[in-house]
């Protein structure tokens, strides 16, 4: 995970539903989530996990609530598919102790199952860094009990308002420099060896930035939240042959047919709050629509965000990421978005220097020094995306956005199982027989179905925000 530029956070209040636990018969085990705006609940088998996303920086993040430690300490993570580790603040950094870990810390003095691997912990970003412990404890996700779990604790230094929990391939902590890691775990991985899922493999849902939801599933996924057919492509290793992002082949982007690039290795990160895409390309579709760079965060680090025409949003046009068998469309809603007074001073600047009636434009310049181009948060809030690290393989289909009662099917090694049976009232979880899945650049493909469901209903309120993370 990189960050491009961190500026300080000011207050932030969470409100999260609770979850509850309870047993469905035929389905022992379940774990269900009051999550709805309805009554309904969403269930999952034994074999799957389920958890909220909510959204925090005004949509710009989205986060899952874990516990650490004996007893349990609560923190608010950034679910980041662009890194690989849990690495978290400690109440014993400066940074925390001045009232800047506003997603809360772990304090490790105070857990009785920590135990300390090293302390050699050193993650660099580009300008924030965790340093302190790697450390094995108790991590429960949304019930899920994970013990011996490696993660850093930045109990030493940190200039991190954010804990972050990774999912992607190991080794892949941040495009920057990393000291001592002492595992390859992978977040999957560690649910497998604990024997809650059969496969590394999640899959993940976001709703646009007028809704504060979004959800991951551990071991399954959900084909009510997706149209059309799941078309599954090779996740691609980079120049050195390594597996180190959760990174693919596309064919091209481009505005309304225009201004396209050529094939490309892309990324799709969920700590991306934009598209990161090559500079000839984003040059072209800002002087094609009028968009102006200012420069925010950082004056050295030369970062530079799109400003445009709020009216845009209202545009019937849309980014167009293309791949073998499948386009996925971009609203034009979901790349304009209204900056407010606080989103202003996260990037270092006035009111004044943005224009009455001047939106941020997220179509933006990809860094000089990435391996890959990003498709961040708008991508995904177009995409339901299903990730598969035992086979290398990411599975995409255009997102549902109005999604029926929950189809979730757990996923093998394998492969990707097609949609089962349901009922209006509740998510049936009987395994159908699985479609079959491609390792070449040609896609494979299961059907999917869904009907209406009320919208999710988890809060984030944010307060005061002086900060804004770009994470890859």
């Amino acid at each position: 995970m990189t960050f491009s530029f961190v500026a300080a956070l000011g207050a932030l209040v969470s409100v999260c539903s609770a979850s509850t636990f309870s047993t469905t018969p035929g389905m022992p085990g379940v774990i269900s989530y009051d999550l709805f705006r309805t009554a309904t609940t969403q269930h999952a088998s034994s074999d799957v996990v389920v958890a909220p996303a909510t959204q925090f920086l005004g949509g710009l993040s989205y986060n899952m609530n874990i516990t650490i430690g004996t007893p349990p300490q609560s923190v608010t993570v950034a679910f980041d598919t662009g890194s690989s580790d849990l690495v978290v603040n400690s109440p014993d950094s400066a940074f925390c102790k001045a009232g800047d870990c506003l997603y809360g810390s772990f304090d490790q003095n105070s857990s009785s199952s920590l135990k300390t691997i090293n302390r050699n912990l050193g993650v660099v970003y580009a300008i924030g860094f965790f340093t302190g412990q790697w450390a094995t404890d108790t991590v429960h996700i949304e019930g899920a009990a994970l013990s011996e779990f490696v993660l850093g604790v930045g109990d030493n230094s940190s200039t991190m308002v954010q804990n972050v929990l990774g999912v992607g391939f190991p080794g892949n902590l941040v495009e920057g420099n990393q000291l001592g890691n002492p595992t390859n775990q992978t977040t999957s991985g560690a649910m497998v060896k604990a024997g809650l899922i059969k496969s590394a493999s999640f899959s993940v849902y976001l709703n646009n930035h007028t809704n504060a939801d979004g959800g991951v599933i551990f071991g399954g996924l959900d084909h009510a939240h997706y149209t059309g057919q799941l078309q599954t492509y090779p996740i691609t290793p980079n120049s050195q042959g390594i597996y180190d992002r959760l990174a693919f082949n596309i064919s091209s982007v481009g505005v309304n047919g225009t201004n396209t690039t050529s094939a490309m290795r892309i990324l799709i990160d969920t700590g991306e709050p934009d598209l990161r895409l090559p500079p000839s390309f984003v040059d072209k579709v800002w002087k094609s629509y009028g968009v102006t760079g200012l420069t925010v965060g950082n004056p050295n680090l030369n970062v530079t965000q799109g400003l445009i025409d709020c009216t845009m949003a209202n545009s019937p046009l849309t980014a167009d990421v293309i791949l073998p068998g499948l386009e996925i469309s971009i609203p034009f809603r979901d790349l304009v978005l209204e900056p407010s007074p606080e989103l202003i001073a996260a990037f270092g600047r006035k009111p004044s220097d943005i224009p009455s009636g001047t939106c941020l434009f997220n179509i933006n310049h990809g860094g000089a020094n990435d391996d890959v181009s990003i498709l961040g948060i708008p991508f995904f809030q177009s995409t339901y995306a299903v990730f598969n690290l035992d086979t290398r393989q990411i599975s995409l289909a255009p997102i549902n956005r109005n999604p029926g009662p929950s189809n979730i099917t757990e996923i093998t090694a394998n492969a990707i199982p097609s949609p089962a049976s349901f009922t209006q009232t509740t998510a049936s979880t009987t395994s159908s027989t699985p479609s079959a899945t491609s390792s070449s650049s040609s896609p494979s493909s299961s059907t999917g179905a869904g009907v209406r469901l009320n919208n999710w209903s988890v809060a984030g309120i944010l307060g005061l925000l002086s900060g804004i993370m770009f994470m890859l």
